[in-house]
C-alpha cells in the first residue's frame, strides 16, 4: 500500500492537522506570556481556532467517506454488470470461454481505470485454475505490461487466494493490492458454482483514479483550515509583539529623554556655574584692569612701567579667556545669539586698535588700519561680537610677531545681484613666524597650543576656534594663508548691508565721536573698587563724576541733583539695577530721557534686551575698558547736550 492510500485509510493527515492546531495554540500562548505585554491568548480566538479545527477535520473526513461511498457504489455497479454479462454466457457445461475476450475488451474500453479482468475457478479442494486473464495494464494504454506481471494462461493453476466467497447477503469487499509497484483496487464476485468448484470474477482497478481526487480535496481542505487558524492565531500574536515593541521603544525613548534631560540639566548647571564664576571674576577684574591702566598713565620709573604693563597685558588676556570660555559654552548649548543693531564696523575696529596699540608698541611693532571706509559707514549686526573677533585676531597677530607690522584692512564690495547688499572683507596680516602648512587644515577645527619644545608657532589656542564659531554665526567665511617666517593673513568675509553710503578718504563728515566734557555722571555700584575705577575713567573723559553705593542712595541723589548720564550696576543687594532704573524713570522730568547705562558682569542671552525693556539706554560688560566706555557714551549721549547743573 503506497503513502497516499496509507494516509487516506489511516487518516494520518487529520491527526497531523490536529497536532499542528494544538501546537499552534500552545506556541502562541507561550509567545504572548513571554512578551513584555504579558497576558494570554484571547478566549474568543481559542474557541474560534478549535471550532475551525473541528470543522476542518469533520469536513475532510466526511467528504472522504462520502466520496468513498460513491466510488464503492460505482464499483459495485460495475462488478454486478460484469458478472451479469459473464452469467449470460454460461451454459450447462459452464462459462463460454470464447466470449470472455470480447466481454473483457468491451468493459476495459468502457472503464479506463479497469486494469485487469480475470475469471478463476476454485475447487473445493486443491489449487485454483485460471479460466481467463487479460493481464495487468499499469499505464492505462490498453496494453499488457509484461514487465509488471505476465498474464496467467488459461488452465494455469494458481495459489492466489480468492478474497471473497459468495456473499451471504450481497455487498462488496474491496482491498488494495500492488502490481508493478502501483496500487490497485482488487474486487471479486461470485459467478456460479458446480461440482467442479466455484467460479469467481476478479476485477483490478487502478487506485489512483479515485484516490487522487480524494487526496487533493483533503489537502485543499486542510490547508484552508490551516490558513484560517493561522489568521486567528497570528493576529493576537502579532498584536502582542507589536505592543511589546512599542513598549520597548517607549522605554528606550523614555531613557533617552531622561538622559537628554540629565545632559541638558548638567549643561545648564555647567553654564550657570561658568556664568557665576565669570561674573565673580569680572567684578574684581574690573578694578584690577582699571587701576592698572590708571597706574600706567602715572609717573613710573622703567621697572614699574614694565610691571604694570605686564599686569595690564595679563588682565586683558584673562578677560578674553573668560569671554571665550563662556561664549563657547553658549554656542555648544545653542544659546548664543547675535544682536541686530545699527553700528559702525570701522568704529569697532578703531576701538580694538586703540586697546591693542600699547601691546604692539611695547614689542616695537606697528599696528595700523588701512581702509577707504569711515566711521559714518553703518551696517546692522552685533558690534560686540565683531569687536570680539577682531580683537582675537589682532591679539594673536601681535602675540606671534616679533618684528615688523600688523595691518588690519577693511573693504566693502557691493553684491553683483543687489547693489544694496555686499560683503565686508576684513583681514589681519602680520609679519610673524607663520604657521606650517600641515597644521592649517586643522587649525580651526580643534584647540591648538604652542609647541613648548620649539619657537615655531603651531596654533593660537582657544582664540581661533572662538573666531570660527562666531564667524559661522554671522554666516561669514574665514580663510587663513600663512608662510613660515614670512607671516600670516586671516581674512573674514561677512555679509553686510550698509545703512549709509560709503565715504571716501577726506570726507569731512567722517569724524570720530567727540570728547564729552563738563557733564555730570553718576556711577552706582555696591563694589567700591568698581565705582572708583569707572569714576576715574569718566573724569579722564572730562566728566564730573559722582558715585553711589546702592540703588536707594542713587535715587536720593537724583532727587536733589541732575545728571547727564547714569551708570547702573544690575546686581546690587536691596534695590537692584532694574528696580533702581524704574524708580529713576519714575522721578519724571529729565530722568525720563537721560541715558542710563547698565554695567554688569552677566553676559547671558537676552540681558541687553531685558535692560532696554526696563528703560535703560545701553549696557556695558565688566571689565569696563576706556574705549568701550567712550564709544557707549558717544552712542547714547549727544555731544550738543548742555551740561546739567
Amino acid at each position: 500500500m503506497d503513502f497516499t492510500h496509507a494516509i487516506l485509510r489511516s487518516h494520518v493527515d487529520l491527526a497531523t492537522f490536529a497536532s499542528l492546531v494544538l501546537l499552534g495554540l500552545i506556541f502562541c500562548q507561550l509567545v504572548i506570556r513571554s512578551s513584555q505585554v504579558g497576558g494570554s491568548l484571547p478566549r474568543r480566538n481559542v474557541i474560534a481556532t478549535l471550532l475551525v479545527g473541528f470543522a476542518t477535520v469533520g469536513a475532510t473526513y466526511g467528504f472522504s467517506r462520502l466520496y468513498e461511498h460513491h466510488q464503492r457504489h460505482v464499483l459495485e455497479g460495475v462488478l454486478a454488470a460484469a458478472s451479469s454479462d459473464l452469467r449470460d454466457t454460461a451454459t450447462r457445461d459452464g462459462l463460454d470461454l470464447t466470449q470472455l475476450p470480447k466481454i473483457a475488451e468491451r468493459w476495459m474500453q468502457a472503464f479506463p481505470s479497469l486494469a485487469r479482468l480475470q475469471v478463476q475457478s476454485v475447487p473445493a479442494t486443491g489449487k485454483g485454475t485460471i479460466l481467463f486473464d487479460t493481464g495487468i495494464d499499469l499505464n492505462g494504454d490498453s496494453k499488457h505490461d509484461r514487465e509488471a506481471e505476465a498474464p496467467f494462461l488459461p488452465g494455469t493453476e494458481t495459489d492466489v487466494p480468492v478474497r471473497a466467497e459468495k456473499p451471504a447477503a450481497g455487498g462488496l469487499a474491496p482491498y488494495f493490492q500492488r502490481f508493478g509497484g502501483k496500487p490497485f483496487i482488487h474486487l471479486t464476485e461470485f459467478i456460479s458454482s458446480s461440482n467442479a468448484g466455484v467460479t469467481h470474477l476478479i476485477l483490478d482497478f487502478r487506485a489512483g483514479s479515485w484516490s487522487a481526487p480524494v487526496a487533493a480535496a483533503r489537502i485543499v481542505s486542510l490547508l484552508s483550515g490551516i490558513c484560517i487558524i493561522t489568521l486567528l492565531l497570528a493576529r493576537p500574536c502579532l498584536t502582542c509583539i507589536h505592543e511589546a515593541e512599542l513598549q520597548r521603544r517607549a522605554k528606550v525613548e523614555e531613557s533617552l529623554q531622561k538622559a537628554r534631560e540629565a545632559a541638558d540639566a548638567q549643561s545648564r548647571k555647567k553654564g550657570e556655574l561658568l556664568a557665576a564664576m565669570t561674573y565673580e571674576i569680572r567684578t574684581p577684574l574690573t578694578a584690577i584692569m582699571g587701576f592698572s591702566r590708571v597706574l600706567l598713565d602715572s609717573q613710573l620709573d622703567g621697572v614699574q612701567q614694565r610691571h604694570v604693563e605686564t599686569i595690564v597685558s595679563a588682565g586683558d588676556r584673562l578677560a578674553s579667556l573668560l569671554n571665550d570660555i563662556l561664549d563657547l559654552t553658549k554656542i555648544e548649548e545653542g544659546k548664543l545669539s547675535l544682536e541686530q543693531i545699527d553700528y559702525s564696523p570701522i568704529a569697532v575696529i578703531n576701538d580694538v586698535i586703540d586697546v591693542m596699540t600699547s601691546h604692539a608698541t611695547k614689542k616695537g611693532l606697528t599696528l595700523r588700519l588701512e581702509t577707504p571706509l569711515r566711521e559714518s559707514f553703518l551696517t546692522r549686526g552685533d558690534p560686540s561680537r565683531l569687536r570680539q573677533v577682531v580683537q582675537r585676531l589682532v591679539d594673536n597677530a601681535v602675540k606671534y610677531t616679533e618684528r615688523g607690522a600688523v595691518t588690519v584692512r577693511a573693504v566693502w564690495r557691493p553684491s553683483v545681484e543687489n547693489r544694496a547688499e555686499g560683503i565686508l572683507t576684513l583681514s589681519v596680516a602680520d609679519t610673524g613666524v607663520g604657521i606650517s602648512a600641515n597644521r592649517l587644515p586643522k587649525l580651526l577645527e580643534s584647540l591648538q597650543a604652542p609647541d613648548s619644545k620649539s619657537a615655531q608657532f603651531t596654533g593660537p589656542g582657544l582664540s581661533l576656534v572662538m573666531v570660527k564659531r562666531l564667524v559661522d554665526l554671522m554666516e561669514g567665511k574665514i580663510e587663513i594663508q600663512s608662510t613660515i617666517n614670512l607671516g600670516t593673513t586671516v581674512t573674514l568675509q561677512l555679509p553686510c548691508s550698509p545703512k549709509s553710503t560709503v565715504t571716501q578718504p577726506g570726507d569731512p563728515s567722517a569724524t570720530r565721536p567727540p570728547m564729552l566734557a563738563s557733564k555730570r555722571a553718576l556711577v552706582v555700584d555696591d563694589q567700591a573698587l568698581n565705582r572708583e575705577i569707572v569714576r576715574l575713567m569718566l573724569q579722564r573723559l572730562g566728566f564730573n563724576a559722582e558715585t553711589a553705593s546702592s540703588g536707594e542712595e542713587a535715587v536720593r541723589l537724583a532727587r536733589v541733583q541732575s545728571y547727564d548720564i547714569i551708570f547702573l550696576d544690575l546686581d546690587m543687594p536691596g534695590l537692584d539695577g532694574f528696580a533702581t532704573c524704574a524708580q529713576l524713570r519714575g522721578l519724571g522730568g529729565d530722568y525720563r530721557l537721560i541715558p542710563i547705562v547698565a554695567v554688569t558682569g552677566v553676559t547671558e542671552k537676552g540681558t541687553r534686551e531685558r535692560c532696554l525693556v526696563a528703560g535703560m539706554s545701553e549696557y556695558l560688560t565688566k571689565p569696563v575698558y576706556a574705549p568701550a566706555l567712550k564709544s557707549t557714551i558717544g552712542a547714547v549721549l549727544p555731544s550738543d547736550t548742555p551740561p546739567r547743573v
